[in-house]
């Protein structure tokens, strides 16, 4: 089986500080993977270089067989997301709107979501059962079931290769 992700002896840091040494692990597609660790051991750090935000001070990490840095800005953002606990923007986004976000790196540069992009977003709702949760509100609600998975069923609309979910620890 391919491995959707593979990390080779990733060293990964901050200017001069050395964070992690030589990482190396294999994710087979179709799999899930939990990463622990006590605060401050370097998985954001971690997660930060395989969504391609922070360089590798050496090493690759390669993505269903093809090295992160090969791939743009854009097609990262087609096939990562990152999907954190809970959403506690500086803005207020409806359930829907999180929905179309989803949608964003399949669309032209500057190009806004039209009805075709609204009703697909709406079907994609009605498919995951979700149309119980307030479409139009301003708030996305708190990250406790069920709507905990809201932010995954919203991204799962751009056709994600790797899905990167964060629960940060009290």
């Amino acid at each position: 089986m391919m491995s959707l992700l593979e990390v080779q002896q990733a060293t990964v840091g901050y200017a001069r500080r050395t964070v992690l040494r030589d990482v190396a692990f294999s994710l087979p597609a179709g799999n899930a993977c939990c990463l622990l660790g006590a605060n401050g051991c370097g998985k954001t750090t971690l997660m930060r270089a395989i969504l391609g935000v922070l360089p590798l001070l050496s090493g690759e990490i390669v993505l269903a067989g093809t090295p992160l840095h090969r791939y743009s800005y854009a097609q990262r953002a087609s096939v990562i997301a990152w999907v954190p606990q809970a959403h506690e923007g500086a803005f207020a986004f409806s359930v829907l709107d999180m929905v179309l976000m989803g949608m964003m790196p399949h669309m032209s540069t500057f190009a806004v979501p039209g009805q075709r992009e609204r009703d697909a977003a709406l079907q994609h709702l009605i498919a995951y059962n979700s149309t119980n949760l307030p479409l139009n509100r301003r708030r996305i609600l708190p990250a406790s079931p069920p709507h905990s998975r809201l932010p995954a069923r919203c991204r799962l609309l751009s056709r994600i290769t790797l899905l990167l979910g964060w629960k940060a620890t009290p």
